[in-house]
């Protein structure tokens, strides 16, 4: 009998093994099958951009980073207003369907908010970068996310939320670099940034102002 039992749990563990497996296996094809920063607006500018839903929240928050990507991408510059509606319709309607289900989903709060400012939408964008930061305030990955989709939407955008990311992002050093590079690629929030920066302690503000002078343009050469 004992014999017989072992037989049945090790057929089930099989099944189980093997489930997971496909479980795993069509999640990794949905984020490797998104399309890179080239081919996004390629396939964008001949309105064939479909984005497939993700069952897990792995999937579902690497969709999400690729979107805010694809929406800041410098390969946009080369590229028409459609092909940029389509990215940010196709991002924002992945974005509520995955708020439907994970309404604390701070990433797709995050591309709400990109979507909306493609859109034109701007007091939905700085709703939905507020909201971002509220569901994952010491997150500093997606803090110097939003800071760059903050410094893109403006000055309305640029309130305590945004000033709490900055905060966020020098403490955890490794995202300080992004902070640095901010203050030179938007010079119409510089004194903003500026600002911000000045409630930090000695220590801090040595270390963020030695990345900013690092990241200045043709330092190094």
């Amino acid at each position: 009998m004992v014999k017989y039992l072992r037989h049945i749990i090790a057929a089930i563990a099989v099944v189980l093994l093997g489930a997971v497996g496909v479980l795993w296996r069509s999640e990794f094809s949905v984020v490797f099958s998104m399309p890179d920063g080239a081919e996004v607006f390629v396939e964008a500018e001949q309105g064939l951009l479909q984005l497939p839903k993700a069952g897990s929240n792995f999937a579902a928050y690497k969709q999400m980073l690729q979107c805010d990507e694809w929406m800041t991408s410098v390969f946009g510059a080369f590229s028409s207003a459609y092909a940029h509606e389509n990215i940010a319709q196709a991002c924002g309607a992945r974005a509520e369907e995955i708020l439907a289900s994970s309404p604390s989903f701070s990433s797709a709060h995050l591309v709400k908010a990109g979507a909306a400012r493609k859109l034109g939408d701007i007091p939905a964008a700085v709703n939905a970068l507020a909201i971002s930061q509220s569901t994952a305030p010491s997150e500093g990955a997606l803090a110097t996310r939003r800071l760059r989709t903050a410094f893109l939407i403006g000055s309305d955008a640029l309130g305590d939320a945004a000033a709490q990311d900055v905060l966020i992002a020098v403490d955890q050093g490794r995202y300080r670099q992004f902070v640095a590079q901010y203050y030179w690629a938007y010079p119409d929030h510089r004194d903003w940034l500026s600002n911000v920066l000045e409630g930090l302690d000695a220590q801090q503000m040595r270390r963020v102002f030695g990345a900013i002078k690092q990241a200045a343009p043709g330092a190094g050469q």
